[in-house]
């Protein structure tokens, strides 16, 4: 019989294999998918003239506030290098969706009364999540009031200005992979808290969220730690359908009619998973609840390689937040496609801009077929001469959004 089975071959079930067999335990991973590296994905793409290059299609940004991180990067040997984020950003916001540029932490949002409601808004929120525990959101002091306040409803309690609750939800779908409208104004404050603030959550500058990038990608987080495992340890292509647990042990079984045998089992499949498993006995009711209303996020995640960084050369850091705009819009979508981009220029040298398509815009765009980007990249205008390849990135990031 092994000490400890986990479900789940991300970088959460990996670390935390490899910190048990490290104590001395006997411990299995099992794995649904053909693959190690859950929500990081890292792929050579072919980008012309006979040259590949590496792109993470899943999570790609690490930060130095994320210690545990940064602890198993340099257990493993990985380098990082940081963020590019030199130069004018540019921002789509507002009722008329004006494109602007602007060079702060936070866009300018054309006015200054709604430049000051959102310093103060955001100023606010940073308070009240450093009272906001993740463990339990309950107990902040803010909970009664926020209850059944979504994001969307508890910012616009204190914005008047139209283009800083778009900003709020340009956030929301880049955080989250959904709108504002579906997120628990509580539980994104708990999640900011968890983060080491609201800014450090959204930001790319030092010490944030987007800091920094894994050279090689972030994938190989995963694949390393499973190649000290071993094959003999690690089960891919074996889901979990069932974990019966007694007094004595916990009994999983797989699809495929495996079953193992263990003292404790370690559970980090996202929630979408692990409610369709049957556990005996059954998990408790308010567990149970909180996984049946955790829905999935939808966010799309592309890269676009080029010749050349222009943006750069013309003083641009390639950093764009956008409403989507509202202008040349194909039939059955509500709003262009772009919600936040970044330079996504590799550690070699290959230039490229990755972008996300959130929450709404997501569903909508992602039936769209090249001819129709076409048309409407067309209508607006937009100076494409200098791209090279469009990168294909039909991987969907499953990212869990909180509903009120």
């Amino acid at each position: 019989m092994l000490d400890v089975i986990v479900i789940g071959a991300g970088v959460s079930g990996l670390s935390a294999a490899h910190k048990l067999k490290k104590a001395g335990l006997q411990v299995a991973v099992l794995e649904a998918q053909d693959r190690v590296g859950g929500r990081t994905l890292t792929q050579p793409v072919d980008i012309g003239q006979g040259k590949t290059e590496l792109f993470d299609l899943g999570g790609q940004w690490v930060g130095s506030s994320q210690k545990h991180v940064i602890d198993m990067l340099r257990e493993l040997g990985l380098e990082t290098y940081p963020q590019y984020t030199s130069g004018t950003k540019v921002m789509q916001l507002g009722p008329e969706s004006k494109v602007r540029p602007y060079s702060s932490d936070i866009p300018s949002l054309g006015s200054l009364r709604g430049l000051v409601q959102l310093q103060l808004f955001i100023w606010k929120i940073e308070r009240m999540a450093t009272q906001t525990p993740m463990e339990d959101p309950r107990r902040s002091p803010y909970a009664r009031d926020l209850e059944g306040h979504t994001v969307d409803s508890f910012a616009r309690k204190d914005l008047t200005c139209e283009a800083a609750v778009q900003l709020i939800d340009v956030a929301c779908k880049a955080a989250f992979g959904t709108e504002a409208t579906r997120i628990s104004a509580i539980f994104f404050l708990a999640y900011a808290n968890a983060a080491g603030g609201v800014m450090k959550l959204l930001e790319a500058k030092k010490e944030t969220a987007q800091e920094a990038r894994v050279k090689g990608g972030t994938q190989q987080i995963s694949q390393l730690l499973a190649k000290s495992l071993g094959d003999e340890i690690v089960f891919l292509s074996h889901p979990v359908v069932r974990v019966d647990q007694t007094k004595e042990n916990v009994k999983v079984t797989t699809e495929n009619g495996k079953t193992i045998e263990a003292r404790r089992v370690v559970v980090t499949a996202p929630p979408n998973m692990i409610i369709k498993m049957q556990f005996s006995p059954p998990l408790p009711l308010s567990k149970k609840l909180i996984y049946e209303n955790l829905p999935i996020g939808h966010l799309i995640k592309f890269v676009v390689v080029y010749d050349r960084a222009f943006w750069r050369e013309n003083g641009f850091s390639g950093e764009v937040v956008s409403n989507g705009g509202t202008e040349g819009l194909p039939e059955g979508v509500s709003q262009g496609p772009l919600s936040v981009c970044f330079d996504a220029t590799t550690d070699r040298g290959t230039p490229a801009i990755v972008g996300f398509i959130a929450g709404r815009q997501g569903v909508e765009w992602q039936g769209k077929t090249v001819s129709i980007l076409g048309d409407y990249r067309t209508n607006q205008r937009l100076q494409t001469d200098n791209y090279k390849i469009f990168i294909i990135v039909a991987v969907i990031s499953m990212v869990t959004a909180v509903m009120y």
